[in-house]
């Protein structure tokens, strides 16, 4: 395992990201669209940032800072990022891509197509009209840290605002494997009874597919789930108790944003420290009128 890249200077940042006007602002933190090759030093700390945070929950690829192919080039992700110009630090960060790129470039521009097999209706009703999100970041150092995630979402709505064509978010969501084996089961097995797609969506490519075993992930597969978001975190949350497991941050976002929302099958992230990957879709009219008016139309 290679030893981290060396913090970029606040000040390197600071260079490139003065005078650049936010997409918005949370509290006193700024919200960034920028695309990696045009701001060297801050995506170098990006991907510093990343693979620190990864490596602290059993992930990360063992790399000195966690940016692939998919961070730079003519066809590269846009980062999306929380910067704090008082503090000069970054405060937490995501990576999108415009799935529809994919039609005309090939689905290699998409990181889930690693790990996923498409449906047919996914690419023809999904793919033109989505987005697909990866590698969310909060900075645990960051002063403001407790921004973060709430100033991400912001930052998403933002997003959304500007490519009004977008009727999807997609990606997956990640367990890693600090979580023990028995939660880490009741978890897929819960999401993928609960969430399922009216037809298969995103289904895991042949030998990295995830299935639960055992009797605990059988007892989360038959439950039946509540009919609220709330609901449902509590029974997950109580579920998860049992094996001295928690839901990740994460996926309690994205499991109060409505009832609509997919998980679809859960893959085996070889370049991720064997993380699982469930696969998710998010409609955005299936998200709640409370939070849409809060991020999205606010």
């Amino acid at each position: 395992m290679s030893e981290l890249l060396a913090p970029i200077t606040p000040s390197e940042l600071q260079r490139e990201l003065d005078g650049l006007e936010p997409i918005g602002r949370v509290g006193n933190l700024e919200i960034h669209i920028i695309d990696g090759d045009a701001f060297p030093a801050t995506l170098m700390e990006i991907g510093r940032i990343r693979e620190s945070v990864f490596r602290e929950v059993g992930a990360g690829r063992g790399v000195d800072c966690d940016l692939d192919e998919l961070d730079r080039g003519p066809l590269a992700y846009r980062q999306l990022l929380v910067w704090d110009p008082e503090h000069l630090e970054l405060v937490a960060m995501y990576r999108y891509q415009l799935a529809a790129r994919s039609q005309t470039h090939g689905d290699q521009l998409l990181r889930t197509s690693r790990l996923f097999d498409y449906s047919p209706t996914f690419r023809r009703d999904y793919l033109p009209r989505s987005i697909e999100l990866g590698r969310s970041v909060v900075n645990p150092d960051a002063r403001r840290r407790r921004q973060g995630f709430f100033a991400l979402w912001s930052g998403l709505g933002a997003v959304l605002r500007s490519h009004p064509e977008i009727r999807y978010y997609f990606g997956n969501v990640s367990l890693y494997r600090n979580m023990p084996e028995a939660a880490q089961q009741a978890t897929v097995a819960f999401l993928e009874s609960s969430y399922a797609a009216p037809a298969p969506l995103l289904t895991a490519k042949a030998g990295l597919r995830y299935r639960p075993q055992g009797p605990d992930a059988e007892a989360a597969g038959r439950s039946e789930p509540p009919d609220n978001p709330r609901g449902r975190i509590k029974a997950l949350r109580a579920l998860l108790s049992q094996h001295d497991g928690q839901i990740p941050p994460i996926l309690q976002s994205y499991m109060g944003l409505g009832l609509g929302i997919y998980f679809g099958e859960t893959a085996l992230d070889r370049d991720f420290g064997d993380a699982l990957e469930v696969g998710i879709v998010v409609p955005i009219k299936s998200i709640g009128s409370d939070i849409l008016e809060r991020f999205v139309n606010s």
